[in-house]
């Protein structure tokens, strides 16, 4: 049982924020603490493990794609990961561990967010793509791995439009 927390803003998110919230889990990971932030810090990801698959610290979260363009924080476990491994390095994938996080993030760069329908698991998951400066957030159909998340508008000075 992972902790998984994220920040995204209009403005350079406070480590000091990020990092208090993700100690705040830490009965739910104590295999490992990590943390990921843009170079623009308008985004943040951290994470508390409790490694069960893959026990190295390659397996660490969040872990960042090969090519660096995508990062992922994950919390659950994908039970048919095994079974759709073979199909990734068919597709020209490679893996460094064995962890079902790293069959995650090579889903997402092959079928995008029709990822989910190969998915059988219980799963709660969030992907940066920096390329497209985008979130992609997504749970188990079940929701035995709830998200939470809360959108916050954002209204510029001297103008009457709110953005979200």
């Amino acid at each position: 049982m992972c902790g998984i927390v994220g920040i995204v803003g209009t403005k350079k998110v406070s480590k000091t924020l990020l990092r208090a919230m993700r100690d705040s889990m830490a009965h739910r990971g104590p295999d490992g603490v990590g943390e990921w932030f843009s170079e623009d810090g308008q985004v943040a990801i951290g994470q508390r493990r409790l490694a069960i698959v893959d026990l190295s610290v390659l397996a660490n979260q969040p872990m960042v794609s090969k090519n660096e363009k995508l990062v992922l924080t994950f919390n659950g476990e994908i039970y048919n990961h095994r079974e759709l491994r073979p199909e990734l390095i068919s597709l020209g994938h490679s893996f460094k561990t064995d962890s079902d996080t790293e069959g995650l993030v090579h889903l997402y760069e092959q079928y995008g967010p029709d990822m989910l329908r190969k998915l059988r698991g219980m799963f709660g998951f969030c992907i940066f793509d920096k390329k497209k400066n985008q979130l992609f957030i997504a749970r188990d159909f079940f929701g035995i791995k709830p998200i939470y998340y809360r959108v916050e508008s954002v209204v510029e000075k001297n103008k009457s439009t709110t953005k979200i």
